[in-house]
């Protein structure tokens, strides 16, 4: 019987993974610029500049939150609050603000070095006040690809709300 339980736990992790894979390989495309590099047919270029990114690969981030969900709650009960938030310091919060800090030095560098500022037109001048500070250390004003893990953030901090939603669903 354990023996069982085990075949079946591995089997649905790796149909986890393998979705994630996919849905990852997904979210690249949708922000590759594939078409630009390539000389291909008009017909290929409507079907992946609209009918792949706008519709055939919309579903991958709303999957991405809904595993992550469906992992997060999985044998999940109110006294498990503090053990899943801790687990979450480590591998959601940490990185979230050390990559942040990075690119608030990053926004401060390419304002400050003369010679590295004359090469950025396109970006918009960093300017030393509180809101683009605390903006870009907790919130994801640049690394705009960061908003995911910021609502995954939100999330885990509400989720003794949301299982009070959800359990008898």
């Amino acid at each position: 019987r354990q023996l069982k339980d085990q075949k079946a736990e591995k089997t649905k992790k790796n149909r986890f993974e393998l979705m994630a894979m996919v849905l990852s390989f997904m979210v690249v495309m949708i922000h590759a610029s594939y078409a630009k590099f390539y000389t291909i047919s008009e017909e290929v270029d409507i079907f992946l500049s609209n009918y792949y990114t706008d519709y055939i690969s919309g579903f991958a981030v709303p999957c991405f939150f809904m595993i992550s969900a469906m992992k997060f709650y999985r044998n999940y009960d109110y006294s498990k609050t503090g053990e899943k938030l801790k687990k979450r310091i480590h591998s959601l919060l940490i990185p979230y603000l050390v990559w942040n800090a990075i690119s608030v030095l990053w926004a401060i560098l390419l304002n400050s070095v003369p010679f590295i500022s004359k090469l950025i037109s396109l970006r918009d001048r960093f300017e030393f006040n509180a809101e683009n500070i605390i903006g870009g250390l907790f919130w994801f004003k640049y690394i705009h690809a960061f908003w995911y893990m910021a609502l995954l953030i939100i999330f885990t901090l509400l989720c003794p709300v949301i299982y009070t939603i959800i359990r008898n669903k």
